[in-house]
Formats: structure tokens, sequence, C-alpha cells
């Protein structure tokens, strides 16, 4: 399957296999063993400002045997981030345990890291969120925003967490019309069933 047709829920926290693409060696050139191996294993994670991104953990080779993975570093750091990977084939590793063993620090330190707030955290547990996500930015809503009589007009927000039982984003597009928010904005907004088609909206 490639990259481009997975969900950022099928990979999060998980170790993944992305086979290479364009930018392998570049990005892989300080990794042991690169120039034998046609993709990675990399750790999927969400930057809330950089969005959906991969720590490669090692460099490996995929064949009709198996799987092979190589010695990595863990005192290294690199990563793709989802876009520049989308064309990539991309499977999930199942029986990975051993592979967690080897890179232990480094999942830690990714999922110490790179947890934003509490409040992100269950917003990108909220599955009904999903169909309304960024597919590269998890953390990204398109949000309708209603006022008075106006055209309704959708605008991406940026999940900050929950108060008050609404969710709370910051404003990364300027609406079009005079709504009286601007980008940058901290708004509250609802999740609305449309006949099992969830959408956001936020009354301005």
């Amino acid at each position: 399957m490639k990259a481009k047709d997975i969900t950022y829920r099928d990979v999060y926290h998980r170790i993944c296999f992305i086979s290479a693409g364009k930018n392998y060696q570049k990005v892989t050139q300080q990794l042991p063993d690169h120039e034998n191996g046609n993709g990675v294993l990399a750790y999927g994670y969400v930057d809330h400002q950089a969005g959906l991104t991969y720590e490669i953990l090692t460099c490996a080779k995929l064949t009709d045997e198996g799987l092979t993975s190589y010695s990595g570093d863990n005192t290294i750091s690199a990563k793709y981030r989802s876009a520049s990977v989308k064309d990539c084939d991309l499977f999930i590793v199942k029986d990975c345990k051993g592979f967690e063993f080897r890179h232990l620090d480094k999942i830690a330190k990714i999922k110490i890291g790179y947890k934003y707030s509490d409040g992100v955290e269950i917003t990108r547990g909220l599955s009904v969120l999903d169909g309304c996500r960024n597919s590269e930015f998890p953390d990204d809503i398109l949000v309708m925003l209603l006022h008075g009589g106006r055209r309704p007009e959708g605008c991406w927000v940026r999940c900050e967490g929950i108060k008050n039982g609404q969710l709370v984003g910051m404003l990364l597009t300027e609406p079009d019309a005079a709504f009286g928010v601007h980008v940058g904005d901290m708004i509250q907004f609802t999740v609305v069933d449309r006949n099992e088609n969830y959408m956001c909206i936020a009354e301005v």
C-alpha cells in the first residue's frame, strides 16, 4: 500500500517499513548500511507543528524471503515528513517487539518530546474528527465558521485541547468573510453528526 493511502491513525506510535524513495540516499546517508537497504524501518508520530512524521530507526531490506534490518544508530536523528514519502510503499510491522527493544531509548524520547499536551493527545484519539483532519497534519481540523446570516466558510484550525466540553484550536487560515476572527485567534468548536457524516462547526 502507498503511504498516501495510510491514515495517521494506522501508523501513530507504530513501527513500519517504508520503501526507498527519491530522498532515501540523502536522508539515510549517515546511517549504517544505508547503501544495502531498499527502505527503512521508521516510527510514526505527530509533530504538532510539522505534522505526520516518521523517525527512521534503521535502514532495512525487504525481499521475498523477508525483512532484514541493519544496526541503526540511536544517536542520529533522521526523519521523513509524510509528504516526502507519499508515493512510497508502506506496511506496518506487526511482529516488532525485537525492533522496539533495540530502539527503546529513541522511541521513548519521541513519545516524551513530541507529546504536545494531554489535551491534544485526547483530540488525536477522537475518531469522530478523522473525516475533518488534514491527512498530513492530523492536528489540523477543517471547521465551518458560522456567524449570523453569513454563508458558512471552512477554515483550518489546529487543535489545542478541550475546554468546557468544547474543542479549542488556533485559526490557521484567514476567513474571506468578516467573521470577526483572524489567523492566530483561539476559537472553540464542536462536532455535529449529519446523518453519520461528522463535521466541525464554530459559532464565532
